[in-house]
């Protein structure tokens, strides 16, 4: 990490991630059931994030940009950079970037709509779905970083960092609330029926190779469907349905404003209605932390060794959300 990104968040990160934790506590109604968690309490630190990553830099020339006077030239880059930490989790309200787990000693409720999630098995079972609870957080060793390369860039890149929670999002938890919410989905569900699957197979193949086809939205290479935007992951094997779901919180968050798109237009960040699947990465970090970036869609095969060890963070999930960035420097 930057030298100045280091002391930025010596002097802020205490009260700035108490903040942040505060902000993602969701509202518990008290009743008789009590929950029994086996939340992962380890706080998620900034030595954990693979920086190195982030120091790839390739030049690609002369840039300028802004209007008449205003206009500056640069040094055209792209980068990758960590922009957020999404969690996928069976424990509902296991908060692991800050090591909270807010069930533990109160009484929450069960109630449909707030579910836990499926739990891992030895083996894949047919006609079982994986479902997950999903967290997008922005920790002040991550802020601190983008605010960096922002001036790097010139740029302003967030604008929307709020932390989601989605215990607390009805959407999230059922499926015909997320049609709704998400009106392609019907298109994405015929299209896939229609062409019984066809239609995915080029962004299969492409996504082996890390160049997943951003046409193809409703496509995550060997992972399955973009959509249903719920929880709810059409994959048997535990492992895979939990990085499908946390790919959907990409698109969420594409959607919702909280993450910009930085490598379509060099001279300013963009809002994102549909997600471009090539521009994000994820670099999983719990239960097991590894330091290689997964793109979108690629083979669990690959990748997917010893990520869900036993212990007590199993079956709880964090991944860094890495951004390209294409930026006049």
């Amino acid at each position: 990490m930057h030298r100045r990104t280091k002391r930025r968040c010596a002097a802020s990160c205490g009260v700035r991630l108490a903040v942040a934790a505060v902000h993602l506590i969701v509202v518990i109604l008290f009743q008789s059931t009590t929950v029994q968690a086996t939340c992962c309490q380890v706080p998620i630190g900034p030595e954990e994030i693979a920086w190195e990553q982030m120091f790839v830099t390739e030049w690609q020339g002369v840039c300028s940009c802004g209007v008449g006077t205003h206009r500056r030239v640069g040094a055209l880059v792209t980068f990758w950079e960590p922009v957020a930490i999404i969690e996928t989790v069976k424990d509902p309200y296991c908060l692991m970037t800050y090591g909270l787990d807010l069930t533990l000693g109160l009484e929450a409720p069960l109630l449909p709509g707030f579910l836990a999630g499926t739990h891992s098995d030895t083996g894949a079972q047919e006609d079982h779905s994986v479902f997950s609870q999903l967290h997008i957080t922005f920790p002040d060793y991550l802020e601190a970083s983008i605010e960096e390369n922002d001036l790097r860039c010139h740029e302003v890149s967030q604008v929307n960092p709020a932390p989601y929670a989605s215990e607390n999002d009805p959407a999230w938890n059922d499926d015909t609330i997320a049609a709704a919410a998400y009106p392609e989905t019907a298109l994405a569900a015929t299209l896939w029926t229609v062409s019984g699957g066809n239609t995915c197979k080029p962004d299969a193949v492409s996504s082996q190779d890390g160049q997943p086809i951003d046409a193809l939205y409703w496509c995550m290479g060997a992972w399955g469907s973009t959509y249903p935007m719920s929880g709810h992951a059409n994959n048997d094997e535990y492992i895979t349905g939990n990085i499908t779901v946390a790919a959907r919180g990409i698109y969420m968050a594409a959607r919702s404003g909280r993450i910009l798109d930085t490598a379509t237009n060099y001279c300013t960040a963009l809002p994102m209605p549909m997600w471009l699947k090539s521009h994000f990465k994820l670099q999983p970090i719990r239960p097991t932390r590894k330091d290689f970036l997964i793109p979108i869609g690629l083979s669990p095969v690959v990748w997917s060794s010893g990520i869900n060890p036993p212990g007590p963070c199993m079956d709880n999930f964090a991944w860094v959300l890495w951004r390209k960035r294409w930026c006049c420097q």
